[in-house]
């Protein structure tokens, strides 16, 4: 009978670590393992489309810029060549904060483990609403840099 029930609880526990480890894969976490340090392991979260459309949301509509702080570098750049518009992180937070702009509508057009592609509308006070079109790096799991095209409509 023990051994049976030793069974039993191994097979509970390969299932349950088995569930644990699709869950983690299924929500995009990076595992890396650190063998030199007595096999320590540690779980790098990498941004995807859904986390980083939900900070922007969270950050310009909600004023609420905790989720948008952890998903940018610290040496991120938010760059618009056209208007030779360039923040980094800092400004771009302070930036979230202060604007009275809402962001709506996310679609994701492409994302990897590269590059983020997506649009969204903006809606602004006194001003025709408008599209814009994003291409976000990623870099170690974080936002590293956020190109965009805004456009009006006509």
């Amino acid at each position: 009978m023990a051994i049976n029930r030793f069974l039993r609880d191994k097979i509970i526990v390969q299932k349950e670590v088995q569930i644990s480890f699709d869950l983690l894969l299924r929500e995009r976490v990076n595992l890396n393992y650190n063998l030199s340090n007595s096999k320590l392991m540690e779980i790098i979260m990498s941004v995807n489309f859904k986390t980083y459309s939900d900070s922007w949301i969270k950050a310009v509509n909600d004023k609420d810029v905790n989720s948008m702080s952890d998903v940018l570098s610290n040496d991120f750049i938010w760059v618009n060549d056209r208007f030779n518009f360039k923040l980094d992180k800092k400004e771009t937070i302070d930036w979230c904060k202060d604007t009275n702009f809402q962001a709506v509508d996310f679609l994701c057009c492409f994302e990897n483990d590269e590059v983020i592609v997506g649009t969204h509308n903006v809606i602004e006070p006194n001003a025709l609403d408008s599209t814009v079109m994003f291409i976000a790096k990623i870099e170690d799991g974080k936002i590293i840099s956020h190109q965009y095209l805004r456009e009006f409509q006509r």
